[in-house]
């Protein structure tokens, strides 16, 4: 796009003719109920259209549409078409201002709307709100209308509460801003009775608005409080010099785009949701995803679908010569399903790769409260389908009225109550935990590991820090602000790293209990000097910004349910899965009591943090200065009905574990993690038949079942080689186990029809169904 050279003409000398071009006609219901098919057809056969009922040009290539959007030198924000009625303020601040005033105004309240900030001092509260609603709906019987009871109270009531106002006059706000958002197509309108009464209707919506915040605003300089509203009066007052008539003009914006935005994304996403069944099941399993399927939204059907722009000098744009004060529409909604950026761009994808899309516009006017409205969208899903599911229509959803928004006024649907999410000991049966022998783990696939029955997220790195002599903290968040999968205290992550040819697929255990929050996850990394390079890549090589690729939480070192006590036994880097089970612990206000034994101070993690508690329940034993920690004295001294947990080196684990069931504690008592499996050594060698391939095998004394069916050929899925995962669990039809796992219930150990190859054994003979 190129300025063209100022001739002094005053009337478009056009290189394309407008009466050529295709319509689009905003104001009819063809376009507000097929408005994604309309466009993307428009833009599939050419990068220019005649906007009605403006009667201009629109540009609806992405290309075209950004770089006008970034340009705001030639193509000016200050439209006017909505002239307001007299007596009342503007409503063109900000997105009608050109720099330097837009400049200054953004500036004032850019910090107030950033992604860090909103997520760190805005979330709990819409959290908060988001659960109400959501409770709300659970009492309400199974169905609901999603705008009335989430999609329009959610953003009400936060932007209420932002700007100090009561958010019990929400009806008002509703009507008001849908009267305002129509108010550009209504201006538009052919002169007669019907615009006449449109424009009477949209000009008292006006006169009510003014006068609320008017009065709003003078309450608000008598009682200044915790809010934006405040914040701007204050603004107005000092040396930032916003004026009376901006003040008011931002505090019209911020109410009703505060609101809109996020009630027509709401309803726009469950729409496309509810046309693409998989989607919302793969999301209801996988929360992480709820950021990409907003974007998805955004860019295929989001609210905004165009903006309007002025030009300040003669130019040619996608081949159209425009004189200076041309009127020209960038049709978002068509720049986002151009083929050319988007492949196959009607179909909704979560999980499209996008670098960015124009759902909330461009250059230096992109919406500043996006930030905002993605976290409610965001929260709004995260808690509806942390308790709903098979969600589906009872009648058809209805549409706006002609608007400058897309959205849904009503949206009746019907759903079925989801069951709290598995507990940590169901999910343990599910979990695939990686723990140990990397090199043989290195040169198996995500299949033979059982990695392929696990999600994946990319998780960003957001600190790096030292905890202690080579053991390092990473702290993951979600690369786009959203909720990671949610867990339990001792779930650990499995982290894939492509160093060079090298793969290491490392699992490490989570250090804080997040469950309902899903915010960060936060490990430590020992620096294993003989190990096959995955703490040495994660110690040299990963730092903050980057991201890296984890299969998603998975517990197999669950707490108990219910324990008279708790005892929490660890061992070096063993206190990651302890500490956290500590954490929730102490959340659940139950009696715990924590033995960590350790080589020296200056390699134990996390023993200056636990220090600062003071907490008499926790015990240190550092054997660099001769502190030895008496297992038999410890476990008989505690009382009947205590749970036992232990996690550290093989020694520690194993002297834990045989005197705890010396001493006649019940083995469902004892609760271990292993970081690998002792090898066997002068065993019984045992025969195997396998029923289904017909192959014979002898299990000799110095190897394990699982390395005599890989020696044989024979592919079993394994993932910690330790008996603590169940991934190669296999079927037994004839003879008898000696069971060696901490996975199988002593019920099923008891019927002996499963057996963990990695560990266990069988005397003398058994057959498999494999």
């Amino acid at each position: 796009m190129q300025p063209a050279p100022d001739s002094g003409r005053t009337s478009p000398q056009p290189a394309v003719s407008l009466g050529r071009l295709p319509v689009i006609r905003y104001d009819t219901d063809e376009f507000r109920e097929g408005s994604v098919r309309i466009l993307a057809d428009a833009c599939a056969s050419g990068p220019l259209c005649r906007v009605l009922p403006h009667d201009i040009p629109g540009l609806l290539r992405f290309r075209d549409v950004d770089a006008v959007l970034r340009d705001p030198l030639t193509f000016s924000s200050k439209t006017r078409l909505l002239t307001p009625p007299s007596g009342t303020g503007s409503l063109s601040a900000l997105i009608g201002d050109d720099p330097p005033d837009h400049t200054r105004l953004r500036a004032l309240f850019a910090q107030a709307f950033t992604a860090a900030r909103v997520s760190e001092t805005m979330a709990p509260r819409v959290l908060a709100i988001a659960r109400e609603l959501v409770r709300n709906i659970l009492d309400g019987g199974r169905e609901l209308d999603l705008v009335r009871d989430l999609a329009v109270p959610l953003p009400v009531t936060v932007i209420s509460e932002l700007l100090g106002v009561d958010a019990a006059d929400m009806t008002d706000f509703k009507r008001w801003s849908d009267q305002i958002t129509g108010g550009l197509l209504v201006t538009s309108m052919p002169e007669g009775p019907e615009k006449a009464g449109r424009m009477a209707t949209l000009h008292q919506s006006l006169r009510d608005l003014d006068a609320y915040l008017t009065q709003a605003i003078a309450d608000a300089r008598k009682h200044p409080g915790n809010n934006l509203l405040t914040f701007m009066i204050g603004a107005s007052e000092g040396a930032e010099k916003l004026s009376s008539e901006e003040l008011l003009s931002l505090a019209k914006l911020l109410l009703v785009a505060g609101n809109e935005t996020t009630t027509k994304l709401i309803g726009l996403m469950m729409n496309q949701l509810l046309s693409s069944p998989a989607a919302l099941r793969e999301l209801g399993e996988a929360p992480g995803l709820i950021p990409d399927a907003i974007e998805e939204t955004l860019r295929i059907e989001g609210p905004v679908y165009n903006r309007l722009r002025r030009t300040t000098r003669p130019c040619t744009v996608a081949g159209l010569d425009l004189p200076a004060g041309a009127l020209v529409d960038c049709v978002l909604g068509a720049a986002n399903l151009d083929a050319r950026v988007f492949p196959d761009p009607t179909t909704f994808d979560i999980h499209r790769k996008m670098t960015r899309h124009l759902g909330f516009g461009g250059g230096i006017h992109q919406c500043l409260g996006a930030p905002l409205a993605r976290l409610e969208t965001r929260l709004a899903f995260e808690e509806l389908l942390e308790h709903v599911k098979n969600i589906e229509p009872t009648a058809p959803p209805r549409r706006g009225t002609v608007s400058s928004f897309r959205g849904f006024e009503s949206m009746p649907l019907r759903y079925e109550p989801r069951r709290a999410r598995g507990t940590a000991p169901a999910m343990a049966k599910e979990a695939i935990e990686e723990v140990a022998v990397a090199d043989k783990i290195a040169m198996k696939s995500n299949e033979e590991l059982g990695l392929t029955k696990r999600g994946r997220e990319i998780v960003r790195v957001a600190r790096v820090r030292e905890l202690a002599e080579n053991i390092k903290m990473f702290r993951f968040v979600h690369p786009s602000g959203g909720l990671l999968t949610r867990f339990t205290a001792g779930s650990h992550i499995v982290i894939h790293m492509q160093d060079g040819d090298a793969v290491h697929r490392n699992p490490y255990s989570l250090l804080n209990c997040e469950y309902g929050n899903g915010q960060t996850y936060i490990i430590a990394v020992a620096l294993d000097s003989k190990g096959k390079g995955g703490s040495r890549y994660m110690h040299e090589k990963v730092t903050a910004g980057m991201q890296l690729e984890i299969s998603v939480p998975a517990n197999n070192f669950p707490l108990a349910p219910s324990a008279a006590k708790h005892l929490l036994i660890a061992g070096g880097i063993g206190i990651t899965p302890i500490f956290a089970h500590r954490l929730e612990l102490r959340g659940r206000r139950q009696l715990c009591e924590l033995h960590y034994t350790f080589r020296s101070g200056a390699s134990a993690a996390l023993v200056e943090l636990l220090e600062l508690e003071s907490d008499p329940n926790v015990h240190f034993y550092d054997n660099s200065l001769g502190q030895r920690l008496d297992v038999g004295a410890l476990l008989r001294a505690q009382p009947e009905g205590t749970a036992v947990y232990v996690c550290g080196p093989e020694r520690l684990m194993d002297e834990v574990i045989e005197v705890a069931l010396r001493l006649g504690w019940p083995r469902e008592q004892v609760h271990y993690e292993r970081f690998g499996a002792p090898r066997p050594k002068d065993e019984e060698p045992f025969s195997v038949r396998c029923a289904r391939s017909g192959r014979e095998l002898v299990v000799g004394g110095g190897e394990t079942l699982l390395e005599a069916l890989e020696r044989e050929g024979q592919t079993v899925p394994f993932s910690c080689r330790s008996g603590s995962c169940g991934a190669c669990e296999l079927p037994v039809l004839e003879g008898e186990i000696e069971h060696r796992d901490s996975v199988l219930s002593e019920q099923e150990k008891a019927e002996g029809k499963k057996i963990l190859a990695c560990v266990s054994r069988g005397k003398k003979r058994l057959v498999l169904a494999i």
